[in-house]
């Protein structure tokens, strides 16, 4: 996340784009591939996506004059060059700002933390296990979001849901997607659908 040339934009086009012209974007880059009612979903809710984030105080600029896919940029963008300048830019302050946001509203944000799994109470999910400076902890918690970053990193689910052949994929990311949200749910008895 802080890694970024913080665009935001949908398929190259402005977030603020109308919703029907982000579907046909999305469906168009996606060879109709895509599920309708997640295109839909984010053709309709990135625009609110980015709204909320300047509600929490992020910054955004308008950092091209003619590329819709650098109208909503976080401020200060980063120079465009080689290599990770990205300490006081629009990613790291982004961070830095929903952080404190967190804070003053009694949360907490625990880097270096990892979600081991989800805790079940009858039907409903109540936390999760987590490993925290070298020991274990249940956190409980009225809901629980799995946003892990997918599995781009596990050779074994993009086997079960994407190629037979995963060693020809190039890893573009950190190598830290390993797909431990997905794979909570599994453990706790959710049914995996539209993955590939």
């Amino acid at each position: 996340t802080r890694y970024t040339g913080g665009n935001f934009h949908v398929c190259h086009r402005d977030v603020n784009a109308d919703e029907n012209v982000l579907v046909d974007a999305i469906n168009a880059n996606t060879i109709g591939a895509a599920n309708p009612e997640l295109v839909r979903a984010v053709a309709r809710d990135s625009r609110a996506a980015v709204q909320w984030l300047k509600g929490k105080g992020i910054r955004f600029i308008k950092a091209g004059v003619s590329d819709p896919s650098r109208f909503n940029t976080l401020a200060p963008p980063p120079p465009i060059k080689a290599g990770l300048d990205w300490e006081g830019r629009g990613g790291d302050v982004m961070m830095r700002t929903l952080k404190a946001a967190l804070e003053k509203f009694g949360g907490k944000m625990m880097t270096g933390a990892r979600a081991l799994a989800l805790l079940k109470e009858g039907n409903r999910c109540i936390g999760v296990e987590i490993e925290y400076q070298s020991s274990r902890s249940a956190v409980r918690a009225a809901n629980v979001v799995i946003c892990d970053g997918g599995f781009q990193a596990n050779p074994e689910l993009l086997k079960e849901f994407i190629t037979a052949q995963p060693e020809k994929l190039r890893q573009r990311g950190a190598g830290v997607s390993v797909g431990d949200g997905l794979k909570m749910a599994r453990g706790i008895g959710a049914r995996i659908v539209d993955v590939g």
